[in-house]
């Protein structure tokens, strides 16, 4: 009977945690509380899901706690002004680095930096993007993308499971970050419209 070498012996264990660790390390820089299920869920400051399912996720109609909220992050796009204005981009060159309440958990997303400067209730939403989005929005807190989920949304824009959200400015110097994920691993094409209401 052969006898493992104890140099092999170590060498596998150590490449067993190092393995560990790194599936382990999938979820780090997220927000606390994300599920490792695809969940496609929630009613959140703005919007509901519409009680539809997106590919193998089921619709849980649970909240999720958001947690810690992350510790910076680097903005994609800027839009500046209240008249209403739209951007487009791609989530599938970004990472996937961060999830809102209602889901993005496993998607890359992209981040819009939006100072509405003037006060009012505007609507966000994702409509004319090609792939099935989650939208959450933050407030700026001390850092960048570091302030409170303000609202999340999965699929209550419509047609294509596109995401809309409200959100009530009441400081005209506020600075909000607009993540546009997707939901379970979806990523691609995305418009981005930012209307105001009053």
């Amino acid at each position: 009977m052969s006898r493992i070498s104890p140099i092999v012996f170590v060498v596998t264990v150590a490449l067993a945690a190092l393995l560990l660790s790194a599936c382990n390390s999938r979820s780090r820089g997220r927000v606390p509380g994300d599920a490792s299920t695809a969940r496609d869920s929630s009613v959140v400051d703005g919007g509901t899901d519409g009680g539809g399912t997106d590919g193998g996720g089921t619709d849980s109609g649970m909240t999720t706690d958001t947690g810690t909220p992350p510790v910076s992050c680097s903005p994609t796009l800027s839009i500046n002004g209240s008249d209403g204005t739209n951007v487009a981009g791609s989530t599938s060159i970004e990472s996937d680095l961060y999830a809102g309440s209602c889901g993005g958990n496993g998607a890359p997303e992209a981040i819009v930096e939006w100072r509405p400067d003037a006060a009012g209730t505007y609507q966000i939403d994702t409509i004319g993007s090609d792939f099935d989005t989650v939208l959450h929005v933050r407030d700026a807190g001390a850092a960048p993308c570091t302030g409170s989920e303000i609202a999340c949304d999965d699929d209550s824009g419509g047609a294509g499971n596109t995401s809309l959200v409200t959100v009530d400015v009441t400081d005209a110097s506020a600075v909000f970050y607009i993540f546009v994920d997707g939901f379970d691993t979806n990523a691609g094409g995305f418009v981005l419209n930012v209307t105001p209401l009053d």
